[in-house]
């Protein structure tokens, strides 16, 4: 079973992270996020970031840079622990290779974990960040995975089994 950090308010994210995969307390709260519930973000796995990126780019400007994470937002309102722990393991390890995506406002669209890992270690993150609100972005984003899983179920029916 995971723990969930939830947010609100803080000083710190480093010193609320920590405590909440020190305790894994599922009552855990981070200043600034916007409160979208995990479950409504768009979920974007690996294999199709690159498309994304190119899909984002045919809208609007995007530049890869470092930033720093106190310079982030998160946009959803939990956490996973393991997986919090889990991007820390492969950030110390040298495993991460991939930005993640910031609206121009720097508010992360995906990559919360990666992020949070982030916090801890107390180094930059490198982002893809998109010349659009976090707003436009979400809905970018969504029309993304939609119009992936409607091409998808196509080449599904397509195919002679």
């Amino acid at each position: 079973m995971f723990t969930r950090l939830h947010f609100a308010f803080s000083n710190s994210y480093a010193e609320v992270i920590q405590q909440g995969v020190q305790s894994r307390a599922p009552e855990i709260f981070l200043r600034g996020s916007l409160g979208i519930p995990r479950r409504d973000m768009p979920q974007i796995v690996k294999q199709d970031r690159p498309a994304l990126l190119k899909f984002l780019e045919l809208s609007y400007r995007v530049a890869q840079m470092r930033v720093s994470p106190f310079d982030l937002h998160p946009t959803q309102n939990e956490l996973i622990t393991e997986k919090v722990l889990g991007a820390k393991k492969r950030l110390d390890g040298g495993a991460w290779d991939r930005p993640i995506f910031v609206s121009k406002e720097g508010y992360i669209l995906d990559g919360h974990h990666i992020w949070a890992a982030q916090v801890l270690n107390d180094h930059p993150v490198d982002v893809w960040k998109v010349d659009a609100s976090i707003s436009d972005l979400l809905k970018k984003a969504h029309a993304f995975l939609h119009r992936s899983s409607l091409a998808y179920m196509s080449w599904v029916g397509s195919k002679t089994w």
